[in-house]
């Protein structure tokens, strides 16, 4: 993950997503990897693959908040699936006990706009 992460710094992001997928072919299990991977094919426009990516790291890592809340987004903003965004960002409420206005308030949004 050095790599990525160097790639990162110098802002060559193709060598980053190729070292990701490295790490993940090394270990499909970690969901770091999968999360920082899912986030650059998110910023490189790949949502529906940042999605599916997020999904199998929450296949094998289902207690990750961090994936299920960045699911929730391209889900929502990017994907226009609001319920797969609802029933994730309740499930990263669930796993980081937040009962902040922030996350209440987007449970809220969408449950109201899926009426």
């Amino acid at each position: 993950m050095q790599e990525a992460r160097l790639a990162i710094t110098e802002q060559d992001w193709n060598k980053a997503i190729e070292s990701y997928r490295t790490v993940l072919e090394l270990d499909p299990h970690d969901a770091v990897a999968v999360n920082n991977l899912a986030l650059l094919l998110r910023e490189k426009g790949r949502f529906r693959e940042a999605a599916t990516l997020l999904q199998e790291g929450i296949d094998y890592s289902p207690q990750t908040p961090d994936l299920h809340y960045n699911l929730a987004v391209i889900a929502e903003l990017y994907l226009l699936d609001l319920e797969l965004a609802l029933a994730h960002y309740r499930r990263f409420r669930e796993l980081t006990e937040q009962e902040g206005q922030l996350v209440a308030g987007w449970i809220a949004d969408l449950e109201r706009r899926l009426e």
